[in-house]
């Protein structure tokens, strides 16, 4: 009977790895991911991984530089508050290592008019996301993306369900401050944030907070600044963290850095392992 047993696992099909398109390093500022994309067949520029982005963003000096033709604009919604204006760019093609893929429709903005970390020549938003299985190893300093009909995911920790609203994904996070139960809340899971966690909830805490001006696209936000007890997502709780409220309710980078974090937006799940 053991004989037996040990013959059958033997005989047993091994778990399939799937095969990535490319697998790509990226800069680590200690807050974005920052990347080397291609626009059409340019050398590589500066882009930061934007899962918050429904769409790719060019900087508007960057879209001039290309003469990339605007068919037309629309008002939009950023980081901050009220309305602002972009440029529409349409079947703009895109490369990532040995990946390309066609973004639909992107836009177009000063983005380095809005005090981010380092000049950036666009935003990779949702329409990798949407092409690609993307796979962001922060511990490695790496990208690696993947066929979504081929990939099965292969490594540890949760799978978290994705609620894919307006292009850009969304997840329930638990969210503990001090003097108030817990709280589940529905935030944009956003790659392109230096942020920990913004809700709410914070505002209402009974902890010291502090005022504060939040900056990005948009007139500037009054918001609060104060001290996060707790946060869950996945099963993973991550205690003393820092967050504001009066913006996009949002999980940021300054949680996913801290996993081995995989979008699969064909499947409405983001897998979530500890490195």
């Amino acid at each position: 009977m053991i004989a037996c047993t040990v013959l059958a696992m033997a005989l047993a099909p091994s778990p399939v790895v799937p095969r990535p398109v490319a697998v790509v390093p990226f800069t680590d500022n200690g807050k974005l991911v920052s990347l080397r994309v291609r626009i059409g067949g340019s050398a590589p520029r500066v882009f930061s991984l934007d899962s918050g982005a429904s769409a790719s963003v060019f900087d508007s000096g960057t879209a001039r530089e290309f003469h990339m033709r605007a068919s037309g604009s629309r008002l939009g919604t950023g980081a901050g508050a009220g309305k602002v204006r972009f440029a529409i760019f349409k079947d703009v093609s895109l490369a990532l290592g040995s990946a390309r893929w066609v973004a639909p429709k992107a836009y177009g903005i000063a983005l380095n008019s809005v005090g981010t970390v380092l000049h950036e020549d666009g935003l990779v938003g949702s329409d990798l996301f949407y092409r690609y299985v993307v796979d962001v190893d922060y511990a490695r300093h790496r990208v690696a993306l993947y066929e979504p009909k081929t990939f099965s995911y292969t490594g540890g920790g949760a799978a978290v369900p994705l609620t894919i609203t307006k292009r850009v994904p969304h997840a329930a996070v638990t969210i503990k401050v001090r003097g108030r139960a817990a709280q589940v809340r529905q935030l944009l899971i956003d790659s392109g944030s230096e942020d920990l966690v913004d809700d709410a909830v914070i505002a209402t805490s009974t902890a010291p907070k502090q005022r504060i001006a939040t900056s990005g696209l948009g007139r500037s936000v009054q918001a609060y600044a104060g001290p996060v007890e707790w946060a869950r997502i996945g099963g993973f709780t991550i205690r003393d963290l820092s967050g504001t409220s009066g913006g996009v309710p949002l999980l940021g980078s300054g949680v996913l850095r801290h996993f081995h974090v995989t979008f699969d937006y064909s499947r409405k799940r983001m897998y979530l392992a500890r490195p």
